[in-house]
């Protein structure tokens, strides 16, 4: 994760600089504003490896095509539900699907939720539930896809 992060700063500062050159303002803006939640996401997520301490309600599931990490999902056990907490990507392949680049991993969250849900069915059979606040309008296209549905709950 620290490497995606100095790689995520690395990516923001060329935007800025106009090394990274978008054309269309808004695709530049989606990109920044992605690239920011991505780095901040993986900011808060590092904070669990900083210390000598095993929380065993938070678990990480990772989904990796040539050994290379793209997407990284914070999940933690609250009693039957699972909460998908963070979801963070390579920063790499945020610029290259939003820019449509040849090499983009598309899909790969899909993946990564279909592989958590797996582990919960063989290995955590008294989680009857996943639950998630998404932000991104991909990564809720993609839930959708997967039969998942809107939840609004009021305290």
């Amino acid at each position: 994760m620290k490497t995606y992060i100095k790689r995520t700063k690395a990516l923001l500062n060329n935007i800025k600089k106009k090394k990274l050159f978008i054309e269309n303002i808004a695709l530049r803006n989606e990109v920044k504003s992605t690239l920011v939640m991505n780095k901040v996401f993986m900011e808060t997520a590092y904070e669990n490896f900083k210390y000598n301490q095993i929380n065993t309600e938070v678990r990480y599931y990772i989904t990796k095509y040539n050994n290379n990490p793209i997407v990284i999902t914070r999940s933690i056990d609250t009693l039957d539900t699972l909460d998908i907490d963070l979801v963070m990507s390579n920063p790499d392949n945020i610029i290259d699907t939003r820019l449509n680049q040849t090499g983009a991993i598309k899909r790969a969250s899909v993946e990564n939720v279909r592989s958590i849900a797996r582990d919960i069915r063989s290995n955590y059979p008294s989680i009857k539930h996943l639950s998630a606040y998404v932000k991104s309008p991909i990564l809720e296209a993609n839930y959708r896809r997967m039969g998942f549905e809107t939840s609004l709950y009021c305290n």
